[in-house]
């Protein structure tokens, strides 16, 4: 038994499960929706800390994804530092869909449901996790408000 998850690209409103069953020559194909608010309620972030110093963004896509940092490194080709042009590969070619234009925000209540964090923080830029009141930090830990850092920017992901 195999099992898909399918994202209509068109409007991201419907999201397809497609459960297939494959007997010698026979493909059993059923097919049902579900509204874009279920599936958001029911995904829950795993917490990960950053295996090293460097690896804060494989983190974060990990987490995003339900795999582990090391999956993302050796996706990656790269267990150092990520830059953004890394972060949206991944994102696309995994198809979570993010907002294309980079914002700023000051506090929590400027972040929409889920979003990728770029931080000014005291020692560098670090990548974080946004979702639902919920900040998955892979260096601090999982906090109620964002870790210290100068400017912060994020993403939309769109989940």
């Amino acid at each position: 038994m195999l099992r898909m998850i399918l994202i209509d690209n068109t409007r991201f409103n419907n999201i397809y499960c497609l459960t297939f069953q494959i007997c010698c020559d026979i493909i059993d194909l059923s097919a049902y929706r579900t509204s874009r608010r279920k599936y958001r309620q029911e995904m829950n972030i795993e917490y990960i800390h950053e295996p090293t110093d460097l690896q804060c963004g494989q983190a974060v896509l990990a987490m995003l994804l339900g795999t582990t940092a090391g999956y993302i490194c050796e996706y990656l080709g790269n267990d150092r530092e990520t830059d953004l042009r890394e972060m949206k590969r991944v994102l696309t070619e995994h198809g979570i869909r993010f907002s294309p234009e980079r914002r700023q925000a000051q506090n929590a209540s400027d972040l929409p449901g889920c979003a990728l964090l770029s931080l000014e923080t005291p020692r560098c830029w670090h990548w974080s996790l946004y979702m639902d009141g919920v900040f998955y930090d892979p260096e601090h830990g999982v906090l109620s408000d964002f870790p210290q850092s100068d400017r912060k920017f994020y993403w939309e992901i769109f989940i």
